[in-house]
């Protein structure tokens, strides 16, 4: 709620339960965090500049900025030399003349949707829908 692009994030850590990152790569990695960028029209912090504005490089140093405003405050959780690599999705990118493409833009349900989704199971007693629009006890 306090970061302008109304960032979101998770510790992928836990969902990896009896694997060692370091075993993984170069050794290095200790923890992964995924990142939602939610709103993409409004100014950042450290460049001043909207999402939708920015090149990668600048979209990882504006969401890195705003993660520490928000995580470091009675203990600080995240420091620069700790960021070992980033990951940018590849349906966010980029046109010839350097304009930004998002192919894949956030979700959000409407009010009153959910009586419009259909359950997750189905009639075949084996078959069950997948999907961000199907009623489960996870809502976005």
């Amino acid at each position: 709620m306090d970061s302008p692009w109304a960032i979101t994030a998770i510790s992928q850590k836990q969902f990896w339960n009896g694997k060692d990152l370091q075993q993984y790569g170069d050794g290095q990695v200790r923890g992964i965090i995924s990142v939602d960028i939610s709103e993409w029209y409004k100014p950042g912090i450290l460049l001043g500049k909207k999402a939708i504005e920015c090149t990668k490089e600048e979209i990882k140093d504006e969401v890195w900025e705003q993660l520490k405003k928000a995580l470091n405050h009675e203990k600080v959780l995240l420091r620069d030399e700790d960021v070992h690599s980033w990951f940018l999705d590849p349906d966010i990118h980029f046109d010839d003349s350097g304009n930004m493409i998002n192919s894949e833009p956030l979700l959000i349900n409407e009010v009153f949707a959910w009586i419009l989704r259909p359950y997750a199971f189905t009639g075949i007693p084996n078959l069950f829908l997948a999907s961000d629009y199907v009623r489960t006890n996870t809502g976005i």
